[in-house]
């Protein structure tokens, strides 16, 4: 069947973005100007912008899993959430005036920008759905 449709190689799944919630504003402005830097090609952009929509979360970086249940789901999710974080932080930089020079920790492709965008897009869906129902 999954052939039929010729969606084998893509990620079909339902997202679950706040629009609605004032709280979320500004995370979902950094994650739609992470997907205009996606289709202009500029990697280190999208890597800043998802960086951004995370930080921008409810809960200031560090109590945005505070509304849920102590225990293992709420610790994996929340470590998950800081190392993704993590690693777009390292490819974010961009050395000013250098036509594009990395300055992060390593040099990133479109490749990665779209792999980023598409994880910080999940990841939000994901806290959404499980913050609010």
């Amino acid at each position: 069947m999954v052939d039929k449709l010729e969606i084998g190689n893509y990620l079909v799944t339902p997202l679950r973005l706040p629009a609605e919630l004032s709280t979320w504003q500004a995370a979902l402005g950094h994650l739609a100007q992470a997907g205009r830097a996606v289709t202009v090609g500029d990697p280190p952009a999208v890597f800043g912008y998802c960086r951004a929509a995370i930080d921008a979360l409810p809960g200031a970086k560090t109590e945005i899993f505070a509304a849920m249940p102590d225990g293992k789901k709420r610790d994996a999710i929340n470590e998950l959430t800081k190392q993704l974080g993590i690693y777009l932080h390292s490819g974010r930089h961009v050395v000013p005036n250098s036509h594009g020079e990395q300055g992060g920790e390593f040099p990133v492709s479109q490749q990665d920008a779209v792999f980023v965008y598409n994880m910080t897009k999940l990841l939000l869906s994901q806290i959404y759905s499980l913050l609010y129902g």
